[in-house]
C-alpha cells in the first residue's frame, strides 16, 4: 500500500486536518494522522478540491461520476459567518503576509467580504454579499488557487457553478439551466447554451446571454 505525504484535507463545512491518505474504496477514504491513527471519511464530506486530487491521484481506483460533483457547497451559517468575523483582521488596514485566520472588508458597518487565509494565501472559504446582505458568491480556495465558485442572484436564486480543471454551469433566474461548460482538455472548452425557456442556442448568442447573466444582479 502507498502512502501519500501528509496534506490538509477539507471538509464540506470547511474543517480541516492534517492527515497522509491511505485508501479510497467504496465511498469510503482513509485518512492517517501525525500520531499514526487511522480513520474512515466518507468521499461526497471532502471538498470538491480533495475529490478531484483523489481522482487524479488513483484513476484505476472508483471514479467519481462527473455530474455529481457539480454541487454547490453548503452556504456558511449565520452564526458561524459571525463568529469567523469576530476574530477577523480588516484587510484594508493590515497586510496578510503570512498570515492564517479570516480577513473582513466592511463598507458602512456592513460586512461585505470575508476570506480564509493560511501562510499569506487564501485557502479555505471566502465569501461576498450584496448589499441587500444576500450571498453573492461563495468559493474555495486551496494554497492561493481557486478550485470552486459559486455564485447566486440578489434575490438568492443560484447563478453559476465553476470547478476548476472540470467545467462550469450557469442558469437562468427562473432557475432553467442557461450554459454548461466542460474541459476535455487544455485546448478544447466544449459549450453548450440554453435561452430562458429551455431552447438550444447557438454560441454568439449564448456567449451574448452569459455576459449579462454574469452582472452583478
Amino acid at each position: 500500500m502507498c502512502h501519500a505525504e501528509l496534506r490538509t484535507w477539507t471538509a464540506v463545512n470547511g474543517k480541516e486536518v492534517e492527515a497522509e491518505f491511505v485508501s479510497n474504496e467504496k465511498g469510503l477514504v482513509k485518512l492517517k494522522l501525525k500520531s499514526g491513527k487511522v480513520f474512515e471519511v466518507p468521499l461526497n464530506k471532502l471538498s470538491i478540491g480533495d475529490q478531484e486530487f483523489l481522482k487524479n491521484k488513483s484513476p484505476s481506483k472508483e471514479t467519481i461520476d462527473e455530474e455529481a460533483q457539480f454541487k454547490f457547497l453548503p452556504l456558511i451559517s449565520d452564526a458561524d459567518v459571525e463568529r469567523f468575523a469576530k476574530g477577523a483582521i480588516d484587510y484594508n488596514s493590515a497586510e496578510p503576509t503570512d498570515y492564517t485566520g479570516w480577513t473582513k472588508d466592511v463598507y458602512e458597518d456592513r460586512l461585505v467580504e470575508l476570506v480564509q487565509w493560511k501562510n499569506g494565501q487564501p485557502d479555505g472559504f471566502a465569501m461576498l454579499w450584496y448589499t441587500n446582505g444576500k450571498i453573492e458568491n461563495m468559493s474555495l480556495n486551496r494554497e492561493g488557487e481557486q478550485i470552486q465558485s459559486q455564485n447566486y442572484y440578489k434575490t438568492g436564486e443560484k447563478k453559476s457553478l465553476m470547478i476548476t480543471a472540470i467545467g462550469l454551469n450557469a442558469w437562468h433566474k427562473n432557475g432553467k439551466k442557461a450554459a454548461t461548460m466542460r474541459v476535455e482538455n487544455p485546448q478544447s472548452l466544449e459549450w453548450k447554451f440554453w435561452n430562458d425557456k429551455g431552447e438550444e442556442i447557438d454560441q454568439e448568442e449564448g456567449e451574448k446571454m452569459l455576459e449579462k447573466i454574469g452582472k452583478r444582479n
